[in-house]
């Protein structure tokens, strides 16, 4: 049932905004498709200012673990 909260506090629904595999990987290749035309235009692209720099995130943990929905 995604109603409601659980024991801890959380939303139910929390684990329904997990992406399916396959979703997940059509979302990957069309990503790196564009990245890579954008690349072939040979662009100059600034790095990221340091304020952006401070959200990316590479945590990498269970598929059971429902990540936080933004990292304030």
């Amino acid at each position: 049932m995604l109603k409601g909260k659980d024991a801890n506090g959380g939303f139910n629904t929390a684990i329904a905004k997990v992406y399916p595999e396959r979703l997940n990987s059509a979302i990957a290749k069309a990503a790196y498709q564009s990245v890579q035309a954008y690349a072939e235009l040979r662009e100059r692209v600034e790095p990221l200012s340091s304020d952006l720099e401070k959200k990316l995130s590479f945590d990498f943990v269970a598929e059971s673990i429902v990540q936080p929905d933004c990292y304030i």
